[in-house]
């Protein structure tokens, strides 16, 4: 992100970020009262499947959200790692410092060549003319 700019940027994504927490919260607590905890109580729909996991009765909704709330995070972890755009994105994309320098001190080089070049015109036609260079 050019540096002009990063302010914004990292604003936008920050706010993005933290505006998710409230709606996470207005989306689990009833997902977990109305949904999972009745679901893992004694003779419920899921206490077969994850009783051994989490236990039955009271918590044991919330306890399996957030089960499967760590596989999942764990999960998008790994397949970042797996990918290799992500896994090397340090080595693949420079700097900004050092892409910035490079380009300065490319750009000084153009220019210090076109200043010896226009003086070494300057000085070829200053002979012509009969002259002495400096």
């Amino acid at each position: 992100v050019p540096p002009d700019v990063q302010g914004r940027v990292f604003a936008a994504r920050r706010f993005i970020a933290q505006i998710t927490i409230p709606l996470a919260m207005l989306v689990v607590g009833p997902l977990a009262d109305r949904v999972m905890e009745p679901a893992l109580r004694p003779g419920g729909a899921l206490t077969a499947a994850f009783g051994r996991v989490v236990g039955v009765g009271d918590g044991a909704g919330i306890g399996l959200m957030l089960v499967v709330a760590g596989l999942t995070l764990g999960a998008l972890g790994l397949s970042g790692y797996l990918r290799p755009a992500v896994r090397e994105v340090e080595q693949r994309l420079p700097d900004h410092a050092l892409a910035a320098a490079d380009a300065l001190a490319a750009a000084d080089a153009h220019i210090g060549g076109e200043a010896l070049l226009g003086s070494e015109v300057a000085a070829g036609s200053a002979e012509t003319a009969g002259t002495p260079t400096p």
